[in-house]
């Protein structure tokens, strides 16, 4: 198999530490453990487009693309982890312009 899934008598979340302690065949030895593997993540991307056309067939185009991303403790409430993740962290600018012009033949 893939996968094997755990009984309750296997597996055991120590809430003192966060910390899964299983016993994996049965004989009432921790066989191993590992933390807790929660994690809260967040990623905001936001585009504007502006486009003019100068002529007709001819444009100009100005772009701003503007990203965040957090990563923070997953059992904060909503409105600490918005402040935490988005409104805390460094926002990433990307500015562009594009020019288009058609060639009458």
């Amino acid at each position: 198999d893939r996968f094997a899934l755990f009984s309750d008598d296997q597996i055991n979340l120590n809430t003192n530490n966060d910390v899964y302690e299983v016993d994996e065949n049965r004989d009432s030895t921790m066989d191993y453990s590992f933390g807790k593997p929660d994690f809260s993540y967040v990623q905001f991307r936001s585009n504007l487009v502006l486009r003019w056309e100068y002529i007709p067939g001819s444009e100009l185009y100005f772009v701003w693309s503007q990203g965040v991303t957090g990563s923070a403790n997953p059992t904060d409430d909503l409105f600490r982890s918005l402040d935490d993740q988005i409104f805390g962290q460094k926002k990433e600018n990307i500015f562009l312009i594009k020019a288009t012009y058609r060639f009458m033949l």
